[in-house]
């Protein structure tokens, strides 16, 4: 594993990824994520959460490719392995993405608040460009885990419970898979909130002694929520 790991770095003449100013210079020049309307998705239309996800559905393939790109050039890691073998090589890139996050993501935080309201209000863009990373990065993971697994793909969490508890992913662009067995609603994974979190509480316990990102690629590709409520079926 930690060979494999070492592998996905990359080249020794990448840029050292103990460096963080690499990535906040690379990030000046990185293309923003320019969704249609911003805010609470439930606070959305219906018509412009469809809107988000059109233009989702137009650049997902462009975002997976600049966001490969930058880990490749700051960070050294080869995204393109985990989405040419998901199974293989997806849940060891979430491990090269967190020892790398460890040190390249504190100093692009700055004194704001680190909120949901933040996020979700943000245009991704300018002060805010990292947030257009963060998104990219849920979007390769998404990929990743949609390709190893096909119950799971890219849509809008309209689900009534979801609306009705004001839950972040309400009208908002999630991985979803078919309700099955005695499960009535559908499986919803917001991958951009996980990394959201992972990106603003950087600090917390949670997320330096643990691996979130690892944790859900893993469950997610191997589909274990599905598989026990399907098995509920007998």
């Amino acid at each position: 594993m930690l060979g494999f790991i070492r592998r996905m770095m990359g080249r020794a003449d990448v840029t050292d990824p103990r460096q963080p100013s690499a990535l906040a210079a690379a990030l000046k020049h990185y293309p923003p994520y320019r969704a249609p309307h911003a805010g609470y998705g439930a606070a959305l239309s219906e018509s412009a959460a469809a809107e988000n996800f059109a233009f989702f559905e137009a650049v997902r393939e462009e975002r997976v490719r600049l966001v490969a790109d930058l880990l490749r050039e700051v960070a050294g890691i080869d995204a393109r392995t985990a989405l040419d073998s998901p199974r293989d090589a997806g849940p060891p890139l979430t491990v090269a993405l967190h020892a790398w996050a460890k040190t390249a993501w504190p100093p692009l935080l700055d004194d704001r608040p680190k909120t949901m309201e933040r996020w979700l209000h943000s245009g991704r863009v300018g002060d805010d460009i990292a947030f257009s990373m963060v998104l990219d990065l849920a979007i390769l993971l998404g990929e990743i885990i949609r390709q190893a697994n096909p119950d799971w793909r890219w849509s809008l969490d309209q689900s009534a419970g979801s609306l009705d508890d004001g839950m972040a992913s309400a009208r908002r662009i999630v991985l979803l898979a078919d309700p099955v067995g005695d499960h009535v609603e559908p499986f919803i994974l917001d991958l951009e909130a996980i990394v959201m979190d992972r990106f603003l509480h950087g600090d917390h316990a949670t997320q330096t002694l643990l691996n979130p990102l690892e944790s859900v690629v893993q469950e997610a590709v191997r589909g274990d929520d599905i598989a026990f409520w399907r098995a509920s079926r007998a």
